[in-house]
């Protein structure tokens, strides 16, 4: 039976989440997962399936027809939903694993490569105004904004958990993995997984900065206000924008936003964030 209540503990709250996958992916998610829920499926398990989309999407993408861009476009949107069930699956049936989010984290980056690439092989084939290499920068940029979301939206869940030092706290608790899993040996693809991450960690911000605390109370109201605008440019942002774009036939449209909308309003919310930085007294 479906319920909001069981709905809204099975998401993290809208102020933790990227707004179109609280609006529109998760409802649907949480409908796929309650019709599924009595198969043995782990979150893996749907974050494999939710990688069979992309590449899918990928293909369809890469043919550079009309009918492979309605395709891919709607892949994309199966992806899109099914990368929010994994996590939802995780907390209803509480068998998440230790490195469930560094799985999700690599599908997301093949998934977002699958697709590109498709709409890399499409230009290339197709000609047109767009040379091919947009499609690359294109994902560069969305890279780039993934980064800076997930740093805020990880660093506001520290802050209203009050664990202002969750940050630093994590990170150690990913090297200290990192050295058992060299100790014990073997498990390659896991010491592999935990070392992107801290490279992924290394990426978004420096050791410095990742020590500096902020006064909890000031840090939440401010983040509150700041992660909704970082959201704009979000993953899902990005992928609903291109999947809008594949569905019509007009690919010029996504890459509108990625490389000028997206950009601007980097700009503009990388001031922002640091005028409520000002207005953030630090703790120490």
């Amino acid at each position: 039976m479906l319920s909001i209540t069981e709905f809204k503990q099975s998401v993290r709250s809208f102020s933790l989440c990227e707004p179109l996958d609280y609006i529109i992916y998760r409802p649907i998610a949480y409908i796929l997962v309650k019709l599924t829920y009595f198969l043995p499926l782990t979150p893996n398990s749907i974050s494999v399936v939710g990688l069979i989309c992309s590449l899918y999407a990928g293909y369809s993408i890469s043919l550079g027809t009309p009918e492979g861009f309605f395709t891919g476009g709607i892949f994309t949107f199966l992806f899109c939903t099914v990368d929010c069930a994994d996590g939802m699956l995780a907390r209803m049936k509480k068998n998440g694993s230790p490195l469930g989010e560094v799985v999700d984290m690599l599908v997301d980056a093949l998934s977002s490569i699958a697709i590109f690439t498709g709409l890399f092989i499409a230009l290339k084939n197709i000609g047109g105004d767009f040379p091919p290499l947009i499609a690359y920068l294109s994902a560069l940029f969305l890279l780039v904004h993934v980064v800076i979301y997930n740093y805020y939206k990880k660093q506001l869940g520290f802050y209203l958990a009050g664990r202002p030092s969750g940050r630093v706290d994590e990170i150690k608790k990913y090297r200290d993995y990192k050295k058992r899993l060299r100790t014990e040996g073997g498990q390659y693809f896991s010491r592999f997984l935990v070392s992107s991450l801290l490279l992924f960690f290394r990426f978004q911000k420096s050791e410095k900065e990742n020590c500096l605390i902020y006064n909890v109370n000031n840090y939440v109201i401010n983040g509150k206000k700041m992660l909704p605008v970082w959201g704009v440019i979000s993953g899902s942002s990005h992928l609903s924008i291109l999947l809008l774009s594949l569905l019509l036939n007009q690919i010029g449209f996504y890459f509108l936003f990625a490389l000028i909308f997206a950009n601007a309003w980097m700009l503009f919310s990388v001031a922002l964030q640091k005028f409520y930085n000002t207005k953030t007294k630090a703790a120490v």
